[in-house]
C-alpha cells in the first residue's frame, strides 16, 4: 500500500473531514514511497555465496590466496561444508595476521590464509590441492604446541 493511499483512506474515514472533501497534498506522496511488506525473500540464506573452487588459489603449502569475491564464510561453505564454520578458518590464522585483520570482514583479495586440515583435505578431494601433507599451523595454532603436534602427526606418515 502506498503512503499517499493510506493517508487518503485515513482522511476519508475521519469524522473531522466534511462530507465530499478531498485530500490534496502539496507534493505527491504516493510516487514510490511504499509501506514494505515484511517478508523474507523466497530464496537466499542471508549468507554470502559459497566460494568458487579455484585450483590457482591453493598454494602447495596448503594456504589459500583470497580471490576477488571470496569471504571467510563462503570459503567455509565450499571447503568445510557449512557457512557457520567460518570461525575454524579464522582460528587457523597466525597472530600476526589476526593483529593486522581484527575482523574477518577486513580481509582482501590477494591475501593468504592458513587453512584448517579439513579444508585442505576437501580441496585435495576436489583436485585443487596436490600432496598429502598437512602443515603444522592447522593442527592447533603456532609455537611449541603446534611443532609438537606436527611432529606427532608427521611421524605417523
Amino acid at each position: 500500500m502506498l503512503i499517499g493511499d493510506l493517508l487518503g483512506e485515513l482522511a476519508a474515514t475521519s469524522d473531522t473531514m466534511p462530507p465530499g472533501a478531498r485530500v490534496d497534498p502539496l507534493f505527491p506522496i504516493s510516487t514510490g514511497l511504499a509501506i514494505p511488506d515484511v517478508k523474507r525473500p523466497a530464496t537466499g540464506s542471508g549468507w554470502p555465496p559459497a566460494a568458487k573452487p579455484v585450483k590457482a588459489a591453493w598454494n602447495k603449502d596448503g594456504t589459500y590466496r583470497l580471490q576477488e569475491g571470496d569471504t571467510i564464510s563462503g570459503l567455509s561453505k565450499t571447503y568445510l561444508g557449512d557457512f557457520a564454520r567460518w570461525r575454524e578458518i579464522w582460528k587457523a590464522q597466525t597472530p600476526t595476521f589476526l593483529k593486522a585483520h581484527p575482523t574477518a570482514d577486513k580481509v582482501r583479495a590477494g591475501e593468504v590464509l592458513q587453512m584448517p586440515a579439513e579444508a585442505q583435505k576437501n580441496a585435495r578431494k576436489m583436485g585443487l590441492l596436490g600432496g598429502g601433507r598437512v602443515w603444522p599451523w592447522v593442527l592447533g595454532g603456532t609455537g611449541a604446541a603446534a611443532a609438537a603436534a606436527a611432529a606427532i602427526h608427521f611421524a605417523g606418515r
